[in-house]
This record gives structure tokens, sequence and C-alpha cells, in this order.
């Protein structure tokens, strides 16, 4: 098992979860914004435009950044669809190893992680919906931790970064975009990346994704390496570690292959492949 997992949103689409990808959630709220230019200004929003923006491969979180700085928070409505109501697998296997001790820093906002934890120690039952394969298995999984444990600690606000920080960096949940708060009916401290704003990760923030460099195994998984704050902060770290980057997929063109190859990271593409 390794010591850190980093994470991107690849992890939550899979059922019950079934949260929208970052380029769904990002090309339905291009749409919402090509509709509205449209009314104001229909000679210069062309349905051309927002094929380029949607083939752009830029990020639900550089989006938003130009967006918020237009219109405030409202932009961060759109988040709000990312509550989740049952984990799925990918979350558990994530609780699990958190639980154990592992560090695991993610990009997403959603809440899949915290509620496969409480799942995990007891702290939560399924709801009445549930599927059964999960309710069934439900027992294996809590047989892979020890009883009664603490919560995880988990990082997400400015604050709880700044505390993390100077308690000695201890293992913990780290989710350096923000988070939905525990009720799943706020935001807490998001961060947005405008162009003007790519080194948008504070001190803390940034240390958390450095630091999975400083473990000795690390996995990153669900993740296409699209975010400009947090990118090369990440190859930095994994250089200095042994490495896996796993996922199904990465966009033609994209840099990761190159940019693992050159320092000793192992990339791993398709399905997993599990036991046989």
């Amino acid at each position: 098992m390794p010591d850190a997992v980093f994470t991107g949103a690849g992890i939550g689409g899979a059922g019950p979860a079934s949260l929208p990808m970052g380029n769904a959630l990002r090309d339905a709220v291009l749409e919402v914004m090509y509709r509205s230019a449209r009314v104001t200004a229909p000679d210069l929003v062309t349905a051309e435009a927002l094929t380029a923006f949607t083939g752009s491969g830029r990020k639900l979180e550089v989006v938003l950044g130009r967006l918020w700085g237009t219109i405030g928070d409202d932009a961060l409505g759109c988040l709000m669809c990312l509550r989740v109501d049952v984990p799925n697998e990918a979350h558990m296997l994530a609780a699990v190893h958190l639980v154990r001790g592992g560090t695991h820093v993610t990009v997403n906002f959603d809440r899949g992680i915290e509620m496969a934890s409480d799942l995990l120690r007891g702290e939560l039952k399924l709801p009445a919906g549930a599927p059964a394969a999960l309710r069934d298995a439900l027992p294996r999984w809590r047989a892979l931790v020890r009883p009664g444990g603490a919560a995880p600690r988990v990082v997400a606000g400015h604050d709880q970064f700044a505390s993390w920080a100077t308690d000695g960096r201890p293992a913990a949940l780290l989710k350096v975009h923000g988070s939905l708060a525990p009720d799943q009916a706020r935001l807490l401290d998001v961060v947005v990346v405008d162009n003007e704003e790519l080194a948008s990760l504070t001190a803390p923030r940034r240390l958390a994704v450095a630091s999975v460099g400083q473990v000795r195994g690390l996995l990153i998984t669900g993740y296409a390496g699209a975010d400009p704050d947090v990118y090369s902060v990440l190859l930095e770290a994994a250089r200095d570690t042994r490495a896996v980057w796993a996922c199904y997929s990465l966009v033609p063109g994209s840099p990761v292959p190159d940019d693992c190859a050159v320092r000793g990271i192992e990339v791993h593409l398709g399905p997993p492949r599990g036991p046989s």
C-alpha cells in the first residue's frame, strides 16, 4: 500500500456516487455562459467560440476562475452538484488507506472519501437506497480497519491548512482546492484559478502537494494533470519518490507521459488490472 495517494475527479465517476467528471461539468458551465452571453452579444458570441473553449483543455477551476472574477461567489454554485449520497468503491479504497494512516491529497471538492471513512468506522449508516452489493460488502470493508479508530484529519479550509503545516504535516486528507462543507450545503474555501492567478495555491496548500514526495511510495490516480497550480509541483514531488501515475486515459497530446518519463515516474493507462 502506498504511503501517499493523489487523486483527481476520475475516482468519483463510477456509481453509486456517479459524480460529473471535470470536463462534463466544465462544459455544462460553458454552455450556460454561452447561452446567457448570446442574449447580450449575439454577433460576438458564436457556436464556434464555444467549441473552441470546450476543446481548449482548460480545467473547470480555470473556467470558474474567470466567471468568479466577473460575478463573484455566485459562480461557484455549480459545485453543489458534487453532493455524494453513497460513496463508490474508489472512495472506499481511499478511505481504507486514509484510516490506516496514509496521506491523501486531492483536487476534488466532494466528500465521498469522508463519507466512506465514516462508514468504515461505523459512524455512518448506508441510506435505504444504497446498492445491495455495497451493503453486503460493508462488513468486509470494515474488517480492513481497526474498529473504534479516530476520524482521519480532513484539511480543506485556509485555517486548517495553516494548522496542518504548523503541526508538523501529519497524515491527513488534504483537499488543496477546498471542499464542500460537512453538511454538503456550503462550500469551504474553494480555490479557483484565473489566468492572472496561475500560482493560486497558498503556501500551506502548495506544501501539501509537495509533501507527497517525502514518502516511500506515491500513487497518482484519476488525474489528468491539467491544473496549472498543481501539476508542476506534483511532478517535482513525484520525482523524489517511487511514484506510479495510473488512470484510464489521457487526452491526445497530454504532456503527462513525457513529463513522467524524464522523471522516472511509471505511467499505467487503461482499466485497473486487479488480482487475476
